[in-house]
């Protein structure tokens, strides 16, 4: 509320008051910010206005929903009375108020977070419509209008003696039964049979291919319109493993951040994720060029370990640590991104920190993705099982929740294509291969910039980028013929959190 206030302040002092009333003004502001736009639920995206010597307002950002001609007439629809042009409304928009645009969009999100919210608000807003014209005979029912999935899910879950505390982990997975989904109470009009409610929900429909003509199933958003009891029935079943899911991945995030909090000596970690490929474009391209692209694959790594005097410039101790954060990428024309790659990236970043930097590696932590083809298939478990013997150093590999991978490493990925695109622009550069976008990425972007914000908050700042070129032929190239290591099928693996190690007397495979 302090943000709109401010926001209307520094409006109403610019306004002539004979030009326009302050009653319509606060009316056109009021639409603005409420009407024809809404804020884009990311709490990093706010928006900021200079008013005064070292004053600013700091509000939300909100992207409009529809043109702002389709919005004044709308307005003129609604108030009729109000007498403005077109150019007048909006020079009242707001500051906070802007455009969509194309980085507005949200990607790569969780489906249960994202399904548990458009149910949740299907379920809200019929239970609001049942309330507002309820009988008698609905009062004093101890069904409530919840405003967020958080409080819904908290209703079906014991009370925490600490609000920093997690629930028990047999709350958490359902197993009480003094608590669950049967606490999550309904109207007589939401298990009825009567009536019909539009919503949405995930599912596989059948898409077919036009030149292949193969039938293959695919996930989408359907719209659907059905009686209240399915629309509740099917939320409650998104509420028995939402907070397992929901859980899991704010334990994951504690247990990196607590990890880099107190890292041992001697110890290192990466956090992988493939990058989606470069596609190599010309500033002028002839049509031969423009239909035969040049694919490159990026693997990024984002890796902690502590420092050392003779390459940093600074000592790590257990009294006093010190983190160094380096960005590793792996570039290669080789397309396939499977668990030989993978390996062939951790030789790298093995022999960068053996016989680079003189790093004497005693124990590696991975983060990734359960992505089977790269991370979490038969294969790469046996290949963990065999680090030991490969790099000289045991693995502890662990793996993030079902969509909830997204971090820094595709931050650096994309800022490291966008980086190429500009030159490629700009014409400082010809970017026609892997190879010329490795020459060039290790010229230009190996030191990042100073960052005044990260010494401010204490943060571990980002000190060097490292480059590596994998060809897809000959010397340096992917071994993908390893005849010895093939290994069994493991059951249960798509459930795995977390694989280690261990040494060869001790190992179970």
């Amino acid at each position: 509320m302090k943000g709109d206030i401010k926001g209307w302040l520094y409006l109403k002092r610019k306004i002539r008051r004979d030009a326009l009333p302050e009653e319509d003004g606060k009316k056109i502001f009021n639409y603005w910010a409420n009407v024809a736009s809404c804020p884009t639920g990311d709490k990093k995206d706010f928006m900021k206005k200079r008013t005064g010597k070292k004053e600013y307002i700091r509000h939300a950002k909100h992207v409009l929903e529809k043109t702002q001609t389709e919005a004044f007439l709308e307005f003129k629809q609604l108030h009729p009375k109000v007498k403005v042009k077109q150019r007048k409304f909006e020079y009242l928009k707001p500051f906070f108020v802007k455009q969509a645009r194309e980085r507005d969009k949200k990607s790569c999100l969780c489906r249960k977070h994202v399904e548990a919210q458009i149910v949740f608000n299907a379920c809200m807003k019929h239970r609001k419509s049942v309330l507002k014209s309820a009988s008698e005979t609905i009062t004093g029912t101890n069904c409530t209008v919840f405003r967020t999935v958080s409080e819904a899910v908290e209703n079906t879950l014991c009370q925490k003696q600490d609000e920093n505390t997690f629930h028990e982990l047999k709350c958490i997975e359902r197993e009480y039964e003094n608590c669950g989904i049967e606490a999550f109470q309904l109207l007589p009009e939401e298990t009825s049979t009567k009536g019909s409610v539009c919503w949405s929900r995930y599912e596989y429909v059948g898409t077919e291919s036009f030149f292949q003509m193969v039938k293959r199933k695919k996930i989408a958003l359907v719209q659907k319109e059905t009686p209240p009891s399915e629309i509740f029935r099917y939320f409650k079943e998104l509420l028995a493993t939402y907070p397992s899911h929901q859980f899991t991945a704010r334990w994951q995030r504690d247990q990196i951040d607590n990890l880099l909090n107190h890292l041992p000596l001697a110890h290192v970690v990466c956090i992988h994720d493939y990058s989606e490929g470069y596609t190599c474009r010309q500033q002028n391209e002839i049509q031969s060029e423009y239909f035969d692209v040049a694919k490159v694959s990026l693997h990024v790594t984002i890796l902690h370990r502590h420092a050392i005097e003779a390459i940093d410039g600074m000592t790590s101790t257990e009294e006093e640590p010190n983190l160094i954060k380096e960005h590793i990428f792996v570039i290669s024309e080789d397309p396939l991104q499977d668990q030989d790659s993978v390996h062939k990236v951790q030789e790298l970043i093995h022999d960068y920190l053996t016989n680079d930097i003189l790093y004497n590696t005693a124990q590696m932590h991975e983060f990734t993705d359960g992505y089977a083809a790269q991370y979490k298939s038969r294969h790469c478990l046996g290949d963990l099982s065999c680090s030991l013997a490969d790099f000289g150093f045991n693995i502890q590999r662990n793996y993030y929740e079902t969509s909830h991978a997204k971090g820094e490493q595709d931050a650096a990925g994309s800022h490291v294509k966008q980086n190429v695109s500009h030159a490629v622009l700009r014409r400082t550069a010809t970017i026609n291969s892997a190879r010329s976008m490795y020459e060039y990425l290790n010229t230009h972007f190996s030191q990042p910039e100073a960052s005044s914000f990260a010494a401010r908050s204490n943060t571990v700042q980002l000190k060097r980028r490292k480059f590596f070129y994998v060809p897809s032929k000959g010397e340096g190239a992917v071994a993908r013929n390893r005849p010895d290591q093939k290994f069994k099928e493991v059951k249960g693996i798509r459930k795995l959190h977390c694989v280690r190690s261990i040494p060869e007397q001790q190992n179970l495979w």
